[in-house]
């Protein structure tokens, strides 16, 4: 047996083993309780002729055996076993030549794309709640139901700011969502063709090898559109919209969730001039984006937040896509096919042993009349 090779089912228990200091104090506390309980009874002449008097040798090799059994007894807890190896079975496989196979590798990158400006601090969702705090809430559970896909985490105002890049790591990816807030990164205003061209930059130029979901959550509202009419004003609204257009739409699929009412609610703290500055659902701009690449619009004040997530999981579900990818590779048997040999009878036998002695032992030695 090598003892190097000896592994535990539970190694954890091994911290019991420092309840021996306990036992042998508790053994050094009962000789001297013993001891003082002697001397203030009588003298150690007289104690001589009314008793036989306890050796002190005994009595410690005694507590030296209870705390030797206790340590047999952990070890045994801990289920040592060795000689680890693999049934026959396996053994024939490893020798094998390398395998080669097809699978199917799941390919889906899903980008959130949150609306942080002023408007978005207007409290006229269906639940009362601001739309910003309705759009953390839709995001968080899609992204507490994703499997597998990568997903990033976008806010924009003015400018664009990349939260989360793409990573499985969910969590991270609801913490930094939770911390999101009205402004992010300090800057003001909404500039919906700058987010969108940033969007195409990052995750849809660059990446050859799928498809990139865009999800954005916003009330449609842009500080440059707001300020145009008439002609100018349908030529720039156009612009956003050829901006996702012209991305190949095998390449990129958007989906747009509208927050907010049409009719709108005055934005706190902000004024214009003098007056208080009213912000709507601007539904007719929304629609457009989401038609240009074959997307999906969904309306925050028509459906719960529920709803919502379900109806964008069901479609990316039907939408997911998967690359087949050629893995040449060794058969690696996993290591809970390891066949062992059991050892803990070892321990658990000198424990019985050495038990057994400290129970025969005695701690005085008889007289012979």
């Amino acid at each position: 047996m090598r003892w190097r090779a000896i592994h535990y089912d539970w190694p954890e228990i091994s911290l019991l083993l420092f309840v021996v200091l306990f036992l042998f104090a508790a053994f050094a506390s009962l000789y001297s309780y013993r001891q003082n309980k002697l001397a203030a009874l009588a003298d150690q002449r007289l104690l001589a002729f009314i008793q036989e008097p306890r050796r002190s040798l005994p009595f410690w090799v005694k507590s030296l055996l209870f705390c030797a059994a206790w340590i047999f007894g952990v070890l045994a807890l801990m289920q040592p076993k060795g000689n680890g190896r693999y049934p026959i079975s396996i053994s024939e496989q490893l020798n094998n030549a390398a395998k080669t196979q097809t699978v199917r590798q799941m390919k889906q990158d899903i980008v959130f794309l949150i609306d942080a400006s002023d408007s978005m601090n207007v409290a006229d969702t269906q639940t009362g709640k601001t739309r910003l705090n309705e759009a953390k809430e839709i995001v968080e559970e899609i992204v507490s139901r994703l499997q597998g896909q990568n997903a990033a985490l976008l806010a924009f105002t003015s400018k664009t700011m990349q939260l989360v890049p793409l990573t499985t790591d969910y969590l991270f990816t609801r913490l930094m969502l939770r911390q999101l807030s009205i402004n992010e990164g300090e800057t003001a205003g909404t500039d919906l063709l700058q987010a969108l061209i940033r969007v195409d930059e990052l995750f849809v130029t660059n990446d050859t090898q799928g498809q990139t979901t865009l999800i954005m959550l916003t009330d449609g509202g842009d500080t440059h559109l707001e300020s145009l009419q008439g002609k100018e004003r349908e030529e720039y609204m156009q612009k956003i919209v050829n901006t996702v257009r012209n991305v190949n739409t095998k390449k990129l699929q958007v989906y747009v969730v509208g927050l907010g009412s049409l009719q709108g609610k005055e934005i706190p703290g902000v004024t214009f001039k003098g007056h208080a500055v009213v912000s709507g659902l601007n539904e007719d701009l929304l629609r457009k984006i989401s038609r240009a690449t074959n997307g999906e619009i969904f309306l925050s004040n028509k459906m719960t937040t529920l709803q919502t997530a379900d109806g964008i999981l069901e479609d990316l579900k039907a939408n997911l896509q998967f690359q087949e990818k050629i893995i040449t590779s060794r058969i690696e048997p996993n290591q809970d096919e390891l066949v062992y040999d059991l050892y803990y009878q070892i321990p658990l036998g000198l424990g019985i042993i050495v038990l057994s002695l400290a129970l025969l032992l005695p701690e005085t030695r008889r007289k012979l009349s």
